[in-house]
Parts: structure tokens; C-alpha cells; sequence
């Protein structure tokens, strides 16, 4: 089912394990001059690995340096663990973490509506 899109958002749907092999491909996403946000859906990512997270933790930083928020859509159990153990939750915020796209659709709308209050 195709969802909307807010403005000024970017989806990348993630699928299958995020290793070594695969996380150098993740590290090649770019982001527009337009996104605010950008939403890394990972509800078919099983697993994940420290290169990985590596990678996550050079998105986010991309992000930051862009003015760009990140959120994480579905993150599954064992991707979460990897994840909490690096340091990346704590470095994004648990708030960042969202259940389903739809709920990150909804905060990615809000936070492209607030941040057009504040221009």
C-alpha cells in the first residue's frame, strides 16, 4: 500500500540483514537539499552488525551536519540490542525510535510543519 509522504521527507526502506557486506551500500544514501527529515524504515532487517552501526552512526551525523532529523521505523529486536549496545539510541534519542511508518509519517509531518513556524 503507497503511503503520503510529508514535504521535505525521504523514506530508504532497509531489507534484509545489515552486515558488512551490505552496510557500505547503506552508507552511500544522500540526502536532498530539501529533506528535513529522514525516515530509515528497517522492519525487514533481522540483523545488524557493528560495521553497520558504524554506518548508522555516519547517517546521523549526516543529518546533523544538514539540519536533517533522523528517525528509525520499526526497528525488530535483535537490530535494537545492536543498536543500544553501540551507543546509537542514546546518541538519536529513544524518541527517534517509531513503532510503524505510519506513526514515523505522522512525527516527520509534524516536525516539517514546526520547523516552516519557525523560518
Amino acid at each position: 500500500r503507497l503511503k503520503d509522504i510529508p514535504d521535505c521527507t525521504a523514506v530508504f526502506e532497509i531489507e534484509g540483514p545489515m552486515f558488512f557486506a551490505s552496510a557500505d551500500k547503506f552508507a552511500d544514501l544522500s540526502i536532498k537539499d530539501d529533506v528535513k527529515v529522514m525516515i530509515l524504515r528497517m522492519r525487514d532487517v533481522p540483523m545488524l552488525d557493528a560495521t553497520a552501526t558504524r554506518n548508522l552512526f555516519a547517517i546521523l551525523n549526516l543529518c546533523r551536519e544538514r539540519n536533517v532529523t533522523l528517525l528509525i521505523s520499526h526497528p525488530n529486536e535483535q537490530p535494537m540490542k545492536v543498536m543500544k549496545r553501540a551507543g546509537f539510541v542514546e546518541a538519536i534519542g529513544e524518541d527517534h525510535f517509531l513503532a510503524n511508518i505510519d506513526v514515523a509519517l505522522e512525527c516527520a509531518a509534524q516536525i516539517v510543519s514546526e520547523s516552516q513556524i519557525k523560518v
